[in-house]
């Protein structure tokens, strides 16, 4: 309360706002050039006020994807443990091994449903993927955001799911990858293969 109270005093006035962006202090006093103005607190008031008033823009248009859901998301890493015997570990191997893997739906193209028409607009947050809410306090209304839980977020629900994934928008499939594992690994050594985990 005490940072809110804070940010909200040198915001609202506008010497004391000034006053920041030419010393870096709200009194004025003058302690050395501020870096970047009033930008380096800029982001600290602004996270406060983003968390208990919402940001602004999140409420200026209807049905507008908000954050990185309408971007293509990374898939989770796999981590196995492969055992060697001292002679693999020094001259280096060649290890096979069975995975079960997440990949996409080919038969609903990852939409999880059974077509698009299948596809509608969630009743509870309108296709936005998040719910709103205002809260009355001392300090005037405050907004919260939350993610759908009717939708998960996705700003669409579905009224019939595919019957490849069951509207997972993944498959499981078992595949055998061959790893090369250098010579001279050391034990507990991690390394990382590009391209063989899970889809995104």
């Amino acid at each position: 309360m005490k940072e809110i109270n804070q940010a909200y005093e040198i915001l609202s006035n506008p010497e004391k706002r000034q006053n920041y962006d030419r010393y870096g202090t709200a009194e004025g006093f003058a302690q050395g050039p501020p870096e970047g103005g009033f930008g380096q607190g800029e982001d600290f008031f602004k996270d406060i006020f983003d968390t208990f008033f919402g940001r602004r823009d999140d409420y200026a248009s209807r049905g507008t994807h908000t954050g990185d859901r309408t971007r293509p998301q990374a898939a989770n890493d796999i981590l196995i443990n492969i055992t060697l015997t001292f002679k693999e570990s020094v001259l280096g191997v060649k290890k096979k091994v069975s995975l079960e893997l997440e990949r996409a739906c080919n038969a609903c193209q990852q939409t999880g449903a059974a077509s698009r028409s299948d596809i509608g607009e969630c009743p509870t947050c309108q296709g936005r993927g998040v719910v709103n809410t205002i809260q009355r306090t001392v300090l005037g209304a405050i907004r919260t955001q939350i993610t759908c839980s009717r939708c998960q977020g996705e700003g669409k629900i579905i009224k019939k799911k595919c019957r490849e994934c069951g509207g997972k928008k993944f498959v499981t499939q078992k595949e055998t990858i061959e790893f090369s594992i250098p010579r001279g690994i050391q034990p507990d050594k991690k390394l990382r293969y590009q391209g063989i985990g899970n889809d995104g």
